[in-house]
């Protein structure tokens, strides 16, 4: 016998950082405008940065010689100078929506270290 719940969700929305390139800059340069993407691409869609729900982050390795997480507090610190700049309900000394980081060899564009992947509601 097996048991597999369903859970009622609202209207979600899944958004992936393809728009505008990205693979401009810095690797904090890089997640900056990727944010500024997603933030624009919910607000077309109806919704904001308010409801996201879950947050998805595929990095570009190699991690230990220097790589974009060879700093333990990078991603914390880039997402919350963007959060505190345009919905501080998400800094980390809130409540961040669930993250993920999944470490990858190659991304689609040879010079992006970041894919994000954001899932949101819809509000009625």
């Amino acid at each position: 016998m097996s048991f597999c719940p369903v859970i009622r969700q609202p209207l979600t929305i899944t958004i992936h950082s393809k728009k505008g390139g990205g693979a401009v800059g810095d690797a904090a340069e890089q997640w900056r405008n990727i944010l500024t993407n997603i933030k624009s691409d919910l607000e077309e869609l109806g919704t904001s940065l308010e409801h996201l729900i879950r947050l998805t982050f595929f990095v570009r390795g190699p991690f230990p010689n220097g790589g974009v997480l060879s700093s333990p507090n990078f991603r914390q610190d880039v997402m919350d100078e963007f959060f505190a700049q345009y919905c501080s309900k998400h800094c980390s000394y809130n409540n961040p929506p669930p993250s993920e980081v999944i470490g990858v060899a190659a991304l689609a564009h040879p010079d992006l270290v970041i894919e994000i992947v954001a899932v949101a509601a819809v509000p009625d």
